[in-house]
Order: C-alpha cells, then structure tokens, then sequence
C-alpha cells in the first residue's frame, strides 16, 4: 500500500511541477511563414480564400457551413473557424470559433505584390489558457508548423516549389 502512496505522490509531484512550468510560459505566441509565388496578388488571395476548393491541402478537409464559418478536419479531429475579415485580394483573417476548445487565436493572410509575382505571410496569433495544455504545446508543437505545411501545398497547387521562411 506504501508504493501505491508513492507512485500517486509522485504522480501528483509532476503534475504540479508541469502547471507552475505552464504558468511561467507565455499565454500568447505568434508566429509568422511567408513565400513567394508567381501569380498575381489576385490568384493567390482567390485560391486560399475559396474554401469550398481546398482540397490542395495536405490531410485537411474542409467543410463549408455557410457564409463565412468553415470546419477544417483533420486527424486531430475538427476545428470551427470563421473568416472575420476579407480585403480582397490583400488581406484575409480567420479566427478559431470555438469556445471548447483548450486555445483560441487568428491567421492573417497579408498578399503582397513583388516583382517576380507575390508574396503571402502567414501570421498565427494565438493562445493558451490551461497551464497544463500550454506545456504540452512547448514539448510537443511547433506554431509555425501549419503554416510552413499550407505554403507548401499552395506552392503544389501552383506548380511550384516554396521554401517558407520567418
């Protein structure tokens, strides 16, 4: 009975460790991919913007709700979001719209136009409110991560190789 009192203090001893670690990181991160591409401002802003055609995006399905609240599923399960702001074809963001979930946060889409065609920045703002949540996230997710992933595929979907950068 005595190693069933140590191994559940023990157990209790890294939890606790764990929260106070949560509680000393950040609440809030953003980070931020770019990349460059060879169409114009207004093909790249039409491509991520029509939701309904997404396919291009590798192990993410979107389903279109109506107006401007899409889900994306994905193998994490799926995630409610909603375009807050459309500035065609310069800027779009989307915001998290689900308050179960254990982080909230933006994507700011900004297109640029360059002289060899366009660049897209990619901006993730968002944050973490459970403690316990925001350690395993430090430990186990990178932010830009995503980002990197649909610049990529957007450079699939043109024809074109992307090599994200910060």
């Amino acid at each position: 009975m005595k190693k069933v009192g140590i191994a559940i203090g023990v157990l209790v001893g890294i939890v606790a460790v764990a929260a106070l670690v949560g509680w000393l990181l950040p609440r809030e991160h953003t980070a931020t991919r770019r990349a460059r591409f060879t169409r114009a401002p207004a093909e790249v802003y039409a491509a991520i913007s029509d939701f309904g055609a997404s396919s291009w995006r590798t192990g993410v399905r979107v389903e279109v709700q109506g107006g401007d609240v899409i889900v994306e599923h994905t193998d994490e399960g799926p995630m409610r979001m909603r375009v807050v702001e459309r500035v065609p074809p310069v800027r779009m963001v989307v915001a998290i719209d689900d308050p179960e979930l254990p982080f909230s946060g933006t994507w700011t889409y900004t297109i640029a136009a360059v002289e060899s065609g366009t660049e897209l920045v990619i901006t993730e703002r968002g944050a973490i409110d459970n403690p316990l949540v925001r350690v395993m996230a430090a430990a186990f997710f990178d932010p830009a991560e995503t980002a990197e992933r649909y610049l990529v595929d957007l450079g699939a979907l043109f024809g074109e190789p992307v090599t994200p950068t910060p």
